[in-house]
């Protein structure tokens, strides 16, 4: 009797030093030391990106899964892929209570696991190996018990987010920050406040991670190790930063997200290149206009740009719908999208021929790229005609060929007929 009385009095003792871990809020690894002699078996607890937060520090791993956490800090991709490939992970992702999985070909023990959750979005697992107990109802009692001090550790913990993450959120929200406190506050960041930027918003509600935004997260931060990504409402932006234009690097990772969005199954959206952090807000005013026209743009570009093939959306898909809708037009956003153009980039740089580009564009494009008809009212030879259009193609990054493309280059010589004579004696 006294062994079974010493098991009651140790089991409510190790339960009451949790509850004091958790009141204190103390940390996950706290609880799983406080808990490894209860146990006995091999300990561990992942986030939602698959990676290490705690782990037994005197009982080690002796499965192939526990072994690649515990030395790399994290699940390999190609681990998670494959779990995924057989429905493992939608599995674990959905569980309620406490389960027992194994033995089997991949899991070489029974694993006795248990779901985290932050709100409504999955926070992670706490795994444990039954290498050396075997699992036993009062072990699942005891599993339960522990697991619920972890889940309410987690569920208090406040997010630890990085001051450059809660600084670009405040550029979004208030429009009334000085210039004096952007520039102090960007260099104690070391963020530049001029040059060339570009935002990316990532949808990761339309895929498979929709409870798992630190997943994707961890991914782009992976993917892009020289930007900023952070969450803002419901969605992750990228933040890039450019010394100078860089046509072909925007045009290289334009692609390159296209690619990480079709692997992560997600949809993203892209800004216009912008010249001041403070137009953040604008830039995202941008990918979100890019997001509220998609099905528009499925509709109109699907035989004429290989829409099925794309995940990433550009402001410059949406932008004749943008122009055409007048439900909601915000008038500073408006000025924003119009005050620095690709034509005004085109007629800054000027080279100095007789014919500026300008005026060659504008015939080419309204003679619908036909090079005989354009090269006749210009007096030029048809091979300069083509030469010089490809020239301003490879320099400012424009693509002639895609339907949206020369739509919002029309757009823009009409406004700017429209509203400035200074343009209209280029076009004379």
């Amino acid at each position: 009797m006294s062994a079974i009385y010493l098991r009651i009095f140790t089991t409510r003792k190790w339960a009451d030093d949790l509850a004091r871990i958790v009141a204190r809020k103390g940390t996950v690894q706290e609880i799983i030391d406080a808990s490894e002699f209860i146990f006995d078996n091999f300990i561990d607890v992942n986030d939602s990106t698959y990676s290490l937060v705690a782990c037994t520090k005197n009982i080690e791993p002796v499965d192939p899964l526990s072994t690649e956490l515990v030395r790399l800090g994290y699940h390999d991709i190609d681990t998670i892929k494959t779990a995924d490939s057989i429905g493992a992970i939608e599995e674990w992702r959905d569980q309620k209570e406490v389960h027992v999985f194994g033995p089997d070909s991949i899991a070489p023990y029974q694993y006795v696991t248990s779901v985290l959750r932050s709100g409504n979005s999955y926070a992670g697992h706490v795994v444990m190996v039954c290498s050396n107990h075997d699992v036993t109802p009062g072990t699942l009692d005891l599993f339960k018990i522990l697991s619920s001090a972890c889940q309410q550790v987690v569920s208090s913990a406040l997010f630890n987010e990085s001051p450059t993450a809660l600084f670009l959120r405040k550029v979004i929200d208030d429009a009334r920050l000085t210039q004096a406190y952007l520039d102090e506050q960007s260099a104690l960041l070391n963020l530049e406040t001029r040059g060339w930027f570009s935002l990316e918003m990532i949808d990761y509600r339309v895929g498979e991670y929709v409870e798992q935004p630190s997943w994707i997260a961890s991914m782009l931060q992976k993917a892009y190790p020289d930007r900023f990504v952070f969450s803002y409402e419901d969605s992750l932006l990228v933040l890039s930063f450019y010394k100078d234009k860089h046509v072909s690097r925007r045009k290289e990772d334009f692609d390159k997200l296209n690619a990480f969005c079709r692997e992560m199954k997600c949809m993203g959206y892209t800004s216009d290149a912008f010249e001041r952090l403070r137009d953040l807000r604008f830039a995202l005013a941008q990918a979100r206009i890019a997001r509220t026209y998609k099905s528009c743009i499925d509709i109109e570009l699907r035989p004429l740009d290989n829409i099925d093939s794309r995940r990433v959306i550009h402001f410059s898909d949406a932008f004749a719908y943008y122009c055409l809708d007048a439900r909601d037009q915000d008038s500073d956003l408006w000025s924003f999208c119009m005050s620095h153009t690709i034509l005004d980039d085109i007629a800054a740089a000027e080279p100095g021929h007789s014919t500026s580009d300008i005026k060659l564009l504008y015939y080419y494009l309204f003679n619908e790229r036909k090079t005989t008809p354009t090269a006749q009212q210009l007096h030029m030879h048809r091979n300069n005609v083509l030469y010089r259009i490809n020239s301003i193609e490879k320099k400012f990054g424009i693509n002639l060929e895609q339907f949206s493309v020369r739509e919002r280059l029309i757009s823009y010589y009409r406004y700017k007929i429209l509203t400035s004579n200074k343009f209209r004696q280029l076009l004379v």
